[in-house]
């Protein structure tokens, strides 16, 4: 690992307030304080995962059909499952007195990263970051944004804004013929400058921020049908506000329009009183963004 790459897991493990949700597998979701949901989305489409005050995070949905690993023990009468991954991020950022930083990553180029700074007429500059020659592009007016390609198993994006640290890691499913497949993994950090921030996030995982416990959701429950398989289902029933649809991004992918957007605007929290998944105590510090995994 280079000192750069080292310097920013320093940085990582400093700036974390100690809350943090992820987007895995298929598609496994845990809130920002725990608390488990299961969205399948819709293929192609791209949802809002976090909506905050100058940052914007959306990932495209994409159809699969996978088997369990040999390890899994329902593989033995799971034959197939027809569910979904993430398969691209887009992340839109404010950085102040130079314009937009838009940043692309996508499970087909796991070790680069496109990286666009843009005024609302033109682009300003455009970098493609690379994990071993190009490692990091810092935004000099605001030392604590930044994006990073750095080395983990085998490589993770690394994008932060002071308020939020997103880490965006490649993973891998398996086909019924033996291949392998591609797709993104997203974990989404509560920094320190996200408590002093007075709006309050949403998107899939950044509306949990406020919440006084934790929301269980529709989770998938993986129970084959005659032929031996399962098809996903769940939308995040219980756990979200509103319904999938009220989370799709329209246009560029890189939009921070949808129903409840917080970008740049100022909304109370949730009222976790009007969803119907079951209320836990908030989860320890060590099963925050636990996922379950399979595939």
């Amino acid at each position: 690992m280079t000192s750069t790459q080292n310097a920013v897991f320093a940085h990582l493990a400093t700036s974390i307030s100690g809350g943090f949700g992820s987007a895995r597998s298929d598609v496994h979701f845990t809130g920002l304080h725990g608390g488990k949901f299961d969205v399948k989305g819709k293929h192609g489409a791209v949802f809002c995962l976090l909506s905050a005050k100058h940052l914007a995070l959306n990932a495209r949905f994409k159809y699969i059909t996978f088997v369990l690993p040999p390890s899994d023990p329902r593989s033995v009468f799971l034959k197939k499952v027809h569910g979904s991954v993430l398969s691209e991020a887009f992340v839109t950022m404010i950085a102040p007195s130079q314009g937009t930083v838009r940043v692309h990553y996508t499970s087909k180029r796991p070790y680069v990263a496109n990286v666009q700074v843009l005024t609302t007429t033109r682009i300003l500059n455009e970098t493609w970051l690379d994990h071993k020659t190009l490692p990091l592009m810092r935004f000099k007016k605001n030392s604590g944004m930044y994006v990073a390609l750095v080395k983990a198993s085998p490589v993770a994006l690394n994008v932060v804004d002071g308020s939020w640290n997103i880490t965006i890691y490649p993973g891998s499913y398996r086909l019924a013929n033996g291949s392998m497949g591609r797709r993104i993994d997203v974990n989404v950090y509560r920094a320190h400058g996200a408590i002093s921030d007075r709006i309050t996030p949403h998107g899939l995982i950044g509306q949990s921020y406020h919440d006084p416990v934790q929301i269980e959701g529709n989770i998938d429950q993986y129970v084959p049908n005659t032929h031996g398989e399962y098809s996903t289902s769940a939308q995040g029933e219980g756990a979200i506000e509103g319904n999938i649809d009220d989370y799709e991004i329209k246009g560029t992918p890189f939009g921070t329009a949808f129903v409840f957007s917080r970008f740049g605007s100022l909304f109370p929290p949730r009222d976790v009183s009007k969803l119907s998944g079951k209320k836990l105590s908030r989860a320890s510090k060590h099963m925050r963004g636990a996922a379950h995994s399979d595939n």
